[in-house]
């Protein structure tokens, strides 16, 4: 399936260098590797690893779903923010340059495979607006981007903050195979709740921007994402606690 996909000639367009020792096919099982982010280990290369052995001998069906996924979210992609979606930046010089961004790539990709297309592209100009802006002005974004780019906490703060620019365009009705996340607007419901507390470390959680709603029993264990099953803690904590009960 991923030399399939990699003669995808939108592919070629949007990873802009040659398929040389196989980057192509990494790089789309860098999408499927890291859609579940939220259980990033901090190893590019292990992720990479562990979903290629869990995934190899999927049925025909999965791969279908799987390939139909990846062609329909590039699509998105290339329609509402170009061909030049992935060139990497200048951060210093506020310019973009020809050459393919794996960082920029894996946090547009896996973000927008989580909303529905129709609603991305009735909001085209205003997604690709912020994005660009996200990629030229956001300082964490750049850190994240082009810094320890393989740790756990860059990995997810990146894709996050492209998730949160659709979802304050779109809101949550936007998203349609993600049921993990929560509606921000709650914050500040579930802070007073807390009583400003952090309810993994106790402590006082400060700055609401910088928290992070999460689910009390975790997604993966089946837990509902719903506003009685939702927890506001600092980000660190969040990160800690991952899928852990």
């Amino acid at each position: 399936m991923l030399h399939e996909l990699s003669s995808n000639k939108r592919v070629a367009k949007l990873f802009v260098n040659e398929n040389r020792r196989m980057s192509y096919e990494e790089n789309i099982l860098r999408f499927f590797a890291l859609r579940d982010y939220m259980k990033y280990k901090n190893s590019m290369k292990q992720q990479l690893n562990e979903y290629m052995d869990a995934h190899q001998n999927d049925d025909e069906i999965t791969i279908k779903r799987d390939r139909d996924l990846f062609n329909k979210t590039l699509a998105a992609v290339a329609e509402i923010l170009g061909e030049d979606a992935f060139y990497n930046v200048d951060y210093e010089k506020k310019t973009f340059s020809k050459k393919f961004s794996a960082t920029f790539y894996d946090s547009i990709m896996v973000a927008f495979s989580f909303f529905d297309t129709n609603k991305m592209i009735g909001h085209r100009d205003e997604i690709a607006s912020k994005i660009k802006s996200l990629k030229l002005n956001d300082d964490n974004y750049h850190i994240s981007c082009y810094a320890a780019t393989g740790s756990k906490d860059r990995v997810i703060g990146r894709i996050d903050a492209v998730i949160s620019i659709l979802k304050s365009i779109l809101g949550i009705t936007g998203v349609t195979n993600e049921p993990r996340l929560f509606d921000s607007s709650i914050k500040q419901k579930l802070w007073e709740k807390q009583k400003h507390k952090c309810p993994i470390c106790g402590q006082e959680i400060v700055n609401l921007d910088e928290a992070k709603i999460g689910h009390i029993v975790p997604y993966a264990h089946g837990g509902a994402t719903e506003e009685s099953n939702a927890q506001l803690t600092h980000m660190i904590c969040n990160l800690a606690k991952s899928d852990k009960t």
